[in-house]
């Protein structure tokens, strides 16, 4: 069972992970005779808070990777007023994961206003529900393992 360990910051557990366009996405880029883009390291707060994953707008800055939908999101900030958000189609993958990286190769993520500080953007409910998260300030850890 792949896991990360992190510390908790002030802020929270702050998981580092490669994003990058999904699994499906990649393909339709060969078959095109496109290069598949690099992915980019994010810094992503585990939050049971949020429903999704979110990352902050415009940190996504690939041509290549493209809204599927727009969805309605609640947040703090809206209160019973949703806003529309850009949702994608992205690769994930924990490469500090032990004793081998864990990937979720088709995941939809929504695009969040910025959060403030250092991090680019929420694992959600959606990644949490695949792992089993570990919180121990006595430690001043934070463990998931998939």
């Amino acid at each position: 069972m792949p896991s990360v360990i992190v510390p908790i910051t002030p802020g929270g557990p702050i998981v580092e992970v490669w994003v990058g366009v999904s699994a499906q996405h990649q393909l339709e880029l060969r078959a095109l005779g496109k290069p598949t883009p690099s992915p980019i390291l994010l810094r992503l707060l585990a939050d049971t808070g949020a429903a999704v994953t979110n990352i902050v707008a415009g940190v996504l800055d690939f041509p290549e990777i493209v809204a599927i939908v727009s969805v309605p999101a609640f947040t703090p900030s809206t209160g019973s007023q949703p806003v529309n958000c850009d949702a994608y189609d992205v690769c994930i993958k924990f490469h500090n994961a032990l004793p081998f990286p864990w990937v979720i190769d088709d995941l939809p993520i929504v695009e969040c206003q910025w959060l403030g500080g250092t991090i680019d953007g929420l694992h959600g409910r959606d990644v949490l529900d695949q792992s089993i998260m570990t919180y121990n300030p006595l430690t001043g850890f934070a463990t998931l393992s998939f």
